[in-house]
Parts: C-alpha cells; structure tokens; sequence
C-alpha cells in the first residue's frame, strides 16, 4: 500500500511540478532567445548609424565628431571598444589601450568584428563586443528562474519528506495495526465457526447412534427369546447365539451410554476369555472358507485394563480386516492370533498371509491418515482399534510386505 501511495504522490504531485518546471525552464529559454535576436538586432542598427556617421565625419574631417560618434558607441552595453583603422594603423580608438586593426580575432568571453566604412576603401571599423548580447534585466531574470526552480525542488523534497514521515508512515501503522486485528477476529470467527460445525456433526451423528442402538433392542430381544425355546439347535450352537446376541446388546448399551456422555468406566480386561469369545463367533462366521489358530503364551497372566464390548469389537474387524485381506488371492484362508509378552506388555497378535499393505499405505498408517487397505473400505476397524489403545495409554503395531501378508499387533501395558 506504502508503494501505491507513493505512486500516486508521484503521478499527482511530483509529475504536475516536473512539468510547470519544465515550462518555467522553456519560457525562459524561449525569453532568453528572443532577447538575443532583439538584441543582436539592434546592436546592428546601431552599429550601421554608427558606420554612416563616420562615414560622414571622414569625408568632412571633423575629428571632433569622429570622436564624438565612438564615445557614444562605446556607451553601448554590448561595446566594449572601438578602433577606427586606416589598413593595420590605428586612427582613434576607445579605450585608447586598444589597437587591434589586423585581422577579426575573438577570445573566449568576447569577439571582435570589424565592419568596413564604405567609400574609404583602405578605412575600417573594429569593435569588441561579449558573445551573447544579454542585458542586465535578462541575466537577472534567468538567475532568479534557476534560483527559483532549485528552491522549489528542494521544497518538492522537503515537502515528501515531511509527508513520508508524518503522515504516510502513521497512517500505514494504524493500518498493519487495524489489519492485524481484523485478521485476528476474522481467525477467531473461522475456529468458532469450525467448533460449532463440529459440534453440530457430533450431535448429529450421537442422534443417529442413540437410535439405532435403540431400534436394535427389540429384536435382539427377541433372538434372546428364540434361542432359548429353539430345539433343533444343539448346546454349542445356542452358546454362540447367545454370545452373539449378548454382544450386540452390549454394543447397544455402550453407543447409548456414549451419547448419553457417560463415561466407560475401565475394567480389567480378561484377555484370554474375550479373545476366545471372539475367535468362537468367527469360526462360526466363517466356518466353510476360514482356518483360525489360536496360540497362547503358556503359564503368562493376560490381563489388560479397558472396556470389555470396545475390546471385542475391535478386535472383531481386525480378523475381518485379516478375513478381507484374502480376497482375490489363491492362498489358503488362515488367521492366526497369538498372545505372547514382549517388555512391559501383553501383545495379542493378528496375523494374515494375505496381499499386505504396501509401503505408501504403511507410511499413512504411521502419521495416521489410513482409510483402508481394501477396495471400498473405510478403515473403521484399524482406526478404531488405534484410538482404543491410545485411550488405554498401550499401542498398535502393524508390519506388512506385499504379497505376504500383514500382521497388527495391540499392545497392552502391564505395569
């Protein structure tokens, strides 16, 4: 803004007084030349009066007027001398020091022009006279337009100056500063604009959430009723109907209690048990197309602290993730899920040999922004499964390599 104001102040100010110094300067010259030709002009005038006078004198030879007619001559402003010459021989001159009666010869400041005196052919007229014929009032006129045009330029400067300094400057900081705070605010409205737009979406989506779990509630109700009448189903089947429907009803439970901002207390988590419930329901689930291997770490205490249903669930998509990550393959469907220690933590493992992630993937993963691995996927599972373990203060690990399957690891502390 600072160079746009300057810009102005030099096409609005400083041009227009460029240009009437410039018209200073042309009149002036303009006067200047004219005064040389008017006066050139009548200097040969008086000058050719002269000549005839003394033409006159000589053919009356009155020395008295022949003196006469040089004393008024060299009255003249632009006659510095005169000298009435008779071939090289000086006849009269004024001032009597000067006898230049050879050939016209000038110097640096003046010139010396000699006119002949018609009738006399052996006679001439000399005189000194300055280069440029100006008088007195032109000299100081020119003077005082070169004394005024450097005082108004330094007047113009002066005049910048004070406004650069006084007024620009002042009114280019309460700017930055008046800018500045309306940036500030304009910030503080795009973060509360974004917070309540959040906050919308929460309430939108706790909304959605609060009836869904309750619409489930009736049926599973229901199922619960049907299981325990039916006949046809043998004692391990109407276990894993029973755990089925317990879950789900408790993944009701939980989404209620969520919207309804009651905090999960966290419990002790039995890994052993949970992880077997687990992998029984999937055996079901896949039982035609999927082997699964469950290998625990003999003699070892598997106890993690969090919540139960959140636990199950999240590791339920991650064997469908290991599930899924067959697809399109030829390979023998196998998931294993082993439960070792390593350090301070209790590890349940989840392993795949299917595609693998590739490393692009795997860089997303590491800074978070992993959807999914599989076409059309939403990446729930591994991303739910982080925050799960983050809450819990352990950690996800996930080690894949392309064409040889992934394996992710959920670390619990156990101190």
């Amino acid at each position: 803004m600072r160079q746009s104001i300057e810009s102005w102040y030099s096409r609005n100010a400083r041009l227009p007084l460029l240009l009437v110094a410039a018209l200073i300067v042309a009149m002036q010259v303009f006067y200047l030349v004219f005064n040389l030709i008017e006066n050139d002009r009548k200097f040969n005038n008086a000058v050719d009066t002269f000549v005839r006078g003394i033409q006159v004198a000589l053919v009356q030879q009155n020395r008295v007027v022949i003196e006469s007619l040089v004393h008024g001559l060299a009255e003249h402003d632009f006659v510095q001398a005169v000298v009435i010459c008779d071939g090289n021989v000086s006849v009269f001159s004024f001032p009597m020091g000067f006898k230049n009666c050879g050939s016209s010869s000038s110097t640096f400041l003046n010139s010396v022009e000699a006119r002949s005196i018609p009738g006399f052919q052996s006679m001439s007229v000399h005189l000194e006279t300055p280069w440029l014929k100006l008088d007195g009032v032109s000299i100081a006129f020119g003077s005082f337009s070169l004394i005024l045009l450097l005082l108004l330029g330094a007047i113009t400067n002066r005049a910048f100056s004070k406004f650069n300094s006084e007024v620009l400057l002042p009114i280019m900081d309460d700017f930055r500063d008046y800018s500045n705070g309306k940036i500030t605010e304009l910030m503080l409205l795009r973060d509360r604009r974004l917070q309540f737009i959040e906050l919308e979406k929460g309430r939108a989506v706790a909304d959605m959430a609060k009836q869904v779990a309750h619409d489930i509630r009736s049926p599973l109700s229901a199922l619960k009723i049907i299981a325990g009448r039916s006949k046809n189903l043998t004692d391990e089947e109407k276990t894993l109907l029973e755990l089925a429907t317990h879950q789900v009803q408790n993944i009701s439970e939980d989404i209620l209690n969520r919207t309804r901002k009651k905090s999960n207390q966290a419990n002790v988590l039995q890994l052993r048990e949970l992880v077997g419930e687990v992998v029984r329901l999937k055996e079901v689930e896949f039982a035609k197309s999927v082997t699964f291997k469950l290998v625990w770490e003999t003699n070892a205490d598997f106890s993690g602290c969090g919540d139960a249903v959140e636990f199950k669930r999240c590791l339920s998509n991650l064997i469908n993730n290991a599930v899924e990550a067959y697809q399109g393959t030829m390979q023998e469907q196998v998931v294993h899920i082993n439960a070792h220690h390593e350090d301070n933590f209790a590890v349940i493992s989840i392993q795949d040999f299917g595609k693998g992630i590739s490393r692009e993937m795997l860089s997303k993963i590491e800074i978070n922004q992993f959807s999914s691995a599989k076409e059309n996927g939403n990446g729930l599972g591994l991303s739910s499964a982080r925050r799960f373990m983050s809450d819990l203060g352990g950690k996800l690990s996930v080690t894949s390599e392309i064409g040889k399957g992934t394996t992710i690891g959920l670390l619990f502390p156990t101190t």
